[in-house]
Formats: C-alpha cells, sequence, structure tokens
C-alpha cells in the first residue's frame, strides 16, 4: 500500500503542481476525491504544502469544506496537537482500539462540524462502533496528556 501511494501522490503532486485544485466540474468526483485522499494519507510536509491549495478550491467551490477540515485534523494528530472537528480516529496509543484524538472543544464540536457537512460526532463514531461521550473524551484526553501521550504520532515538519 505504501508503494501505492509513493507513486499516487507523485501522480497527484503533478497534477496538482500544473493545475491546481481540479475539482468535480473539471475532472469528475472520483478524480477529486483521488487528489484529496492521496494528501489526507501522504506526510505533514506534503499536507502542509497542499492545504493552502485545497482552502482555496473549497472558496472556488471545487472541494468540500469537510475535506479541508479533515486534512486540518490529519496534521493536528502528526503535530500532536488537538484537532477542531474530531474526525480523526488513529488508534489508541495503549490499547491499539480506534480513538477519537483529542478535540480542542468538545462541547461545541456538533456545531462546527454541522457548519462544515460532517455528521454529528455520535453518528460519526457509530461507524467504528464507538459511543460519543464527552466527559469520556475529556477523561480520554487527560489521560494522553498525563502520560505524555500526544505526540505518538508526531511527525516531523522537516
Amino acid at each position: 500500500m505504501e508503494t501505492r501511494q509513493t507513486q499516487n501522490l507523485v501522480i497527484v503532486s503533478d497534477i496538482l503542481d500544473s493545475y491546481g485544485w481540479l475539482g468535480r466540474e473539471e475532472v469528475g468526483q472520483t478524480v477529486t476525491n483521488a487528489l484529496f485522499l492521496t494528501i489526507q494519507h501522504s506526510d505533514l510536509k506534503t499536507q502542509i504544502k497542499y492545504l493552502p491549495l485545497l482552502q482555496k478550491a473549497v472558496l472556488e467551490e471545487k472541494a468540500n469544506a469537510s475535506d479541508v477540515a479533515m486534512l486540518e485534523d490529519k496534521m493536528a494528530v502528526k503535530k500532536g496537537i488537538k484537532q477542531k472537528y474530531g474526525s480523526q480516529l488513529p488508534p489508541h496509543p495503549i490499547i491499539g482500539k480506534p480513538m477519537v484524538w483529542p478535540i480542542d472543544n468538545p462541547n461545541v464540536v456538533d456545531d462546527l462540524r454541522l457548519k462544515i457537512g460532517l455528521p454529528p460526532m455520535n453518528e460519526y463514531v457509530s461507524w467504528w462502533g464507538i459511543k460519543w461521550d464527552v466527559k469520556q473524551h475529556l477523561e480520554y484526553t487527560s489521560e494522553l496528556e498525563e502520560k505524555e501521550l500526544m505526540d505518538f504520532y508526531l511527525e516531523k515538519e522537516e
């Protein structure tokens, strides 16, 4: 899978560097999704490079605001900081089961998600068999901070 991702990134980078972000009107939804997913699953340096291009594409209605949110959240995990929209569920650093990565403000996350077209947290996390509970999330966040595990997925920006 890593080999395929590397190959895809070469192609996608060439497209984005040459033409900018291409929307569904230009290349269809499947290609637009492929562009996003390739960047979403790339290293932090690549994500930082293409985030502004994706943000511009949202303003031009060539991409979804939820794509920016998910990329920003993915980058937050790699930076060892709290995410904003609760879209990232990496394996718990100790027990290995998917868990919602700490969220900046879990009390208002559903309002933020609604504004950008993401489903509410309880619906979203149910796809992974997780029950959304703000109190439990705050306890989990405290545990990660106390055990200094916020940098478990840290990736250097180089």
